[in-house]
């Protein structure tokens, strides 16, 4: 059966308007927008939108509309491609001491605490860094045994609701001070040295604000704020930032933070909203290692809280031929 002249135009029309509408948010990736908090929501549901792609892309191909698949092709390689780019990082050096993170946003205290001190005893955890943890909850902590694990960073005052941070560690730890950062950030972000190895190691635990509404989100702010103390703290000192980013690889203002290191866990994880209808389906918590190399890494159900729990292994990072 063949389609009348004006039918085909009209098939041909209604294609390509739906395909460019769908191209929209699918190149949103690429978008550094800062004048509204809309854009990177609209960026977080990128799968979402991606499955949204594949549905217009295949309707194109079974109506034979090949330009308006082209622009949905077109589109998806290009809203794909950041993402594949952010987070290689180094490769592992195969000997050496490795360094375990994790890293739980505990949604005002509400995480299942044994969850937590049972994965940092299966995981050999090194370093727990914790956001919106309060002083009742490390006690419980405590009640766990949890501090002969990780007995440093105990003492660290933390603030009220989501505001209390701290990080927790198997060695001996210090507080980071070479670098300050004058920001002042909503949250409790601290910064620690260790010792692996014989080198020492930064460690900042990391809790950005979630896009919020306004003309210049915080959330952008902080992030490019983070990006400065990062490009401030030597490159050939290892670093690791650990935490709740609000914010993923759709996201320019996370990618600059990112880049040069390896993020964990790998791509695809989904670690926020745990507690939602459809499970979690942005990753917005991350291990991020400069100067360390992914050796493997995951995530871990926490009862009780929204986040997913994010770890990674990291070890030394191999020489680089010259």
């Amino acid at each position: 059966m063949t389609r009348s002249p004006a039918r085909a135009r009209w098939l041909r029309i209604g294609a390509l308007a739906w395909s460019a509408a769908v191209a929209c948010p699918l190149l949103l990736p690429l978008a550094d927008l800062s004048f509204s908090s809309v854009v990177p929501v609209v960026q977080a549901l990128w799968p979402g939108w991606l499955l949204l792609g594949l549905v217009t892309l295949v309707g194109c191909l079974g109506l034979r509309q090949w330009a308006a698949a082209g622009i949905v092709v077109a589109a998806l390689v290009a809203g794909l491609l950041p993402g594949t780019l952010t987070g290689s990082g180094a490769e592992p050096a195969g000997s050496g001491e490795s360094l375990t993170v994790l890293a739980a946003n505990v949604e005002f205290s509400q995480g299942d605490p044994q969850v937590l001190a049972d994965a940092v005893r299966e995981l050999d955890v090194d370093v727990l860094v914790l956001l919106e943890v309060r002083q009742r909850y490390l006690q419980r902590l405590r009640d766990l045994a949890l501090d002969t694990d990780l007995p440093h960073g105990w003492g660290r005052p933390v603030a009220g609701g989501a505001m209390g941070t701290t990080i927790l560690t198997r060695v001996p730890q210090q507080d980071e001070t070479r670098w300050p950062d004058p920001f002042g950030y909503r949250f409790q972000m601290p910064t620690v040295r260790l010792e692996l190895d014989g080198r020492e190691v930064v460690v900042r635990a990391v809790h950005t604000q979630p896009p919020a509404p306004g003309p210049a989100p915080a959330w952008r702010t902080e992030l490019k704020a983070l990006e400065a103390w990062v490009d401030a703290v030597p490159s050939d000192v290892p670093l690791v930032l650990a935490g709740d980013f609000n914010a993923g690889r759709a996201h320019p203002a996370f990618r600059d933070v990112a880049d040069g290191f390896a993020v964990a866990p790998g791509r695809g994880s989904r670690t926020w909203p745990e507690d939602g209808p459809l499970g979690p389906f942005v990753g917005i918590d991350h291990v991020l290692g400069r100067g360390l190399a992914p050796v493997d890494s995951g995530s871990v159900s926490v009862p009780g809280s929204d986040h997913r729990a994010v770890w990674g292994r990291l070890g030394p990072a191999a020489r680089r031929s010259s």
